[in-house]
């Protein structure tokens, strides 16, 4: 599986760029080709119709081991081993940027 961040930017007019200024997407991708992970992630984030990519930040390989049994990002692998691909947004609001 692949683990992916990518910077974000609300599209102009959508529903989240009245509260947000910036973010960055964590997909897991569950795959072994780097190219497919980063056009999935890529594509996911597009297909919300919310955000835009700005640029890939990383993009490499994990696994379960990885994980520490406590850590809160093992249920997203874990996810993504079920669903091929989880996306989580982390959303910077608009007040804590312009500060």
């Amino acid at each position: 599986m692949y683990f992916v961040v990518i910077e974000v930017r609300p599209v102009e007019g959508s529903a989240v760029a009245a509260k947000y200024s910036e973010g960055a997407a964590s997909c897991w991708v569950r795959t072994d080709a780097f190219e497919f992970a980063l056009e999935r992630g890529r594509k996911f984030i597009e297909e919300s119709g919310q955000w835009s990519v700005v640029r890939t930040i990383e993009c490499f390989l994990v696994s379960e081991e990885d994980y520490e049994p406590d850590d809160p990002y093992l249920k997203y692998f874990q996810q993504a081993i079920v669903d091929e691909e989880v996306c989580v947004i982390y959303a910077v609001p608009r007040e804590e940027s312009q500060s």
